[in-house]
């Protein structure tokens, strides 16, 4: 799913559970890029806390980013080099994807998907942020999520 595409969809998230106690200073998502988008542009990843019952991020834990040029259009996993933050075991948390540019429908980055007929990461759920007629997060999808790695989380 495209990151910033026609500025309907400025970022992307991934709910996850921490499998431990555990503290990171990176993350890795599959991404690619489409077209020809700015390469001194960026992404920025951020860590999120979870606000309970509300399908929203918390708290903002810790953020980082990565310049477009350093994504393929292959696509693979690129690592994002975070402030280093602790996270508990057998809590829930957000991965946030944000772009720096104005996209469009031919020049954009997008996060690779897994979707089948169980959720792939048991524990989380992919979301995407419309901001057709206001800013939430709705989920992308039943058994979506993003492909991604955070210290021992993710797929």
């Amino acid at each position: 799913m495209s990151i910033n595409d026609n500025a309907t969809f400025k970022q992307l998230a991934q709910t996850f559970i921490s499998s431990g106690n555990q503290t990171i200073s990176s993350i890795q998502a599959y991404l690619y890029k489409v077209g020809s988008p700015n390469t001194t542009d960026t992404i920025t990843a951020e860590i999120w806390s979870n606000n309970t019952g509300t399908n929203q991020p918390g708290s903002l834990l810790s953020t980082g980013s990565v310049q477009i040029s350093q994504i393929s259009t292959a696509g693979s996993y690129v690592s994002i080099t975070i402030a280093s933050v602790n996270l508990t075991k057998s809590t829930s948390y957000w991965l946030v994807l944000r772009a720096s540019y104005a996209g469009n429908a031919s020049n954009l980055v997008a996060w690779a998907e897994t979707s089948g007929t169980t959720d792939v990461a048991t524990d989380g759920q992919a979301y995407y942020v419309n901001y057709v007629g206001g800013a939430s997060y709705q989920t992308v999808g039943a058994n979506r999520d993003f492909t991604y790695r955070i210290g021992d989380c993710g797929q």
